[in-house]
């Protein structure tokens, strides 16, 4: 599937998913042939996928979404050194870290995800988010954007709270 979306040399490949279910030495060698493949064809690649590990070692930009929106969006380096949405901060701390000892267990986000179909007009993960304040049940937050190329959507980081 790869081979035949570049066959037609896009200008951008959309990944969806492309190494879930492969075993990790197909999965690396997956991602290799791509970022080959797109940077002699001089071809910029969305990738959509769940693994924070592919994202790591593949991705120079991250946008982070939760119930179909962007929370958070920036450089890769940046959102694994610091994330400020409050989702984007569990998803990182589920994750089992090899490079990092002593830090205990790991942790989950608590609650369920927000049914899709019937999205409230606020931020849809206030009732899984510790931070939640009362503006969180009201309204959905606009985004906020950093001079470091970050842009974050929660009502933590609004001046209008």
């Amino acid at each position: 599937m790869i081979a035949m979306a570049l066959s037609c040399n896009p200008e951008i490949l959309i990944a969806d998913e492309p190494t879930s279910a492969l075993d990790v030495t197909i999965q690396a060698q997956i991602l290799d042939l791509m970022k080959d493949l797109t940077n002699r064809l001089g071809t910029a690649v969305i990738l959509i996928t769940h693994s924070l590990g592919v994202v790591a070692g593949t991705c120079d930009t991250i946008c982070v979404m939760y119930a179909g929106r962007f929370v958070e969006r920036g450089p890769t380096d940046l959102i694994f050194e610091n994330p400020m949405h409050p989702y984007t901060q569990g998803l990182i701390k589920s994750v089992p870290r090899l490079d990092k000892k002593g830090h205990g267990r790991l942790t989950s986000i608590r609650g369920q995800p927000p049914n899709v179909i019937d999205l409230p007009d606020c931020c849809p993960f206030y009732p899984r988010c510790d931070k939640a304040m009362d503006i969180c049940k009201r309204k959905y937050p606009a985004w906020k954007t950093f001079d470091n190329g970050r842009t974050v959507g929660c009502w933590l980081y609004s001046e209008e709270k």
